[in-house]
C-alpha cells in the first residue's frame, strides 16, 4: 500500500495506480493518452481562435474606418493593424510550437534518486531527483517532494516538466488504514474523468470567447443606429452578455468539482 509520500505524489500530480503501472512499462496509460490528446487539441484550438481574433481585429478596424468614413489603404490604420496582427500571430505560433511538441510527445523519461529542492520561487520552481533537474509548475508541486527521500518519477520533457506519475522508494511515512487504497483509487478515477470533462468544456468556452471578442465591438458600434430610447437597453444587454459569459464559463468549468471533493 502507498505510504504518505506516495499519497502526496498522487494528490499533487493527479495520477492513478493504472497510470503508474503503465509508466513503469515505458508507455502511457489510456487515460494519460486521452488527456494529452485533449490538451494538445485544446492548444491548437486556442491558437486557431487567437489567430482568428487577431485577423478579425483587422476587419474590425476596416469596419470602423468605413463607419467613420475614414481614409482607406495601407497608409491608414488598417495597414498598421494588419502588420501588428500578423506579427503577433507569428510570435504566438513560434512560442507555442515547443509546448505543442511536448504535448504530442510519447517519450517517457525517468528520474530516480534522492530529492533536493533547488528553488521555490514561483516563476522558476526546480527540484533535482538524483542527477535530473526538473522545472515544476509551482511551489505546491516542489513541496510535494521530501528532501532526502528517494523517488522514481516518470515525466515528459517540457519547458515545465509534465509529471505523469511517481513513487517513493524510501520507506518513510505511515501506512494508510485498511481500505484506503481502494478509496484512493476510486477518488482518483473520478478526478480523472473530471479533468477530461473540464478540458472538453474549455474547447467550447474558447470558441465562444473568440466570437464574443469580435462580436461585442461590432454590436456596440451598431448601437448608435438604434433609436435613443433603445440604446440604454442595448448597452445593458451587451454588459449582461459579457458579465454573464464570464460567470457561466467559470461555473461550467468548476461544475461537479465541489461534489467530487466533498
Amino acid at each position: 500500500m502507498p505510504n504518505d509520500l506516495d499519497r502526496a505524489l498522487r494528490e499533487t500530480f493527479r495520477f492513478e495506480s493504472t497510470d503508474l503501472t503503465a509508466n513503469r512499462e515505458g508507455r502511457l496509460s489510456p487515460r494519460q493518452t486521452a488527456l494529452l490528446g485533449a490538451g494538445r487539441a485544446g492548444m491548437r484550438l486556442a491558437l486557431g481562435v487567437f489567430t482568428a481574433v487577431m485577423l478579425g481585429s483587422v476587419g474590425l478596424v476596416a469596419f470602423f474606418n468605413w463607419r467613420l468614413h475614414g481614409p482607406g489603404g495601407w497608409t491608414s490604420g488598417i495597414g498598421v493593424a494588419a502588420i501588428v496582427s500578423l506579427a503577433v500571430v507569428a510570435i504566438g505560433y513560434l512560442s507555442s510550437r515547443r509546448y505543442l511538441s511536448a504535448a504530442g510527445s510519447r517519450q517517457i523519461k525517468v528520474a530516480r534518486g534522492p530529492a533536493e529542492i533547488l528553488s521555490e520561487s514561483e516563476p522558476d520552481c526546480q527540484v533535482r531527483i538524483g542527477g535530473t533537474t526538473l522545472r515544476l509548475s509551482g511551489v505546491d508541486a516542489a513541496e510535494t517532494f521530501q528532501p532526502g527521500a528517494e523517488y522514481r518519477v516518470y515525466y515528459l520533457d517540457d519547458p515545465v516538466a509534465m509529471i505523469l506519475s511517481g513513487e517513493a522508494l524510501s520507506g518513510h511515512g505511515t501506512p494508510p488504514k485498511a481500505g484506503a487504497d481502494a478509496d484512493s483509487d476510486a477518488s482518483e478515477h473520478l478526478v480523472a474523468h473530471a479533468q477530461i470533462g473540464v478540458v472538453r468544456r474549455g474547447y467550447v468556452i474558447v470558441v465562444l470567447l473568440g466570437a464574443l471578442a469580435l462580436g461585442i465591438p461590432v454590436a456596440g458600434s451598431l448601437v448608435g443606429d438604434l433609436p435613443p430610447r433603445l440604446r440604454p437597453l442595448a448597452w445593458t444587454g451587451l454588459l449582461v452578455v459579457a458579465v454573464g459569459f464570464a460567470w457561466l464559463a467559470i461555473s461550467w468549468l468548476t461544475s461537479g468539482t465541489g461534489r467530487r471533493r466533498a
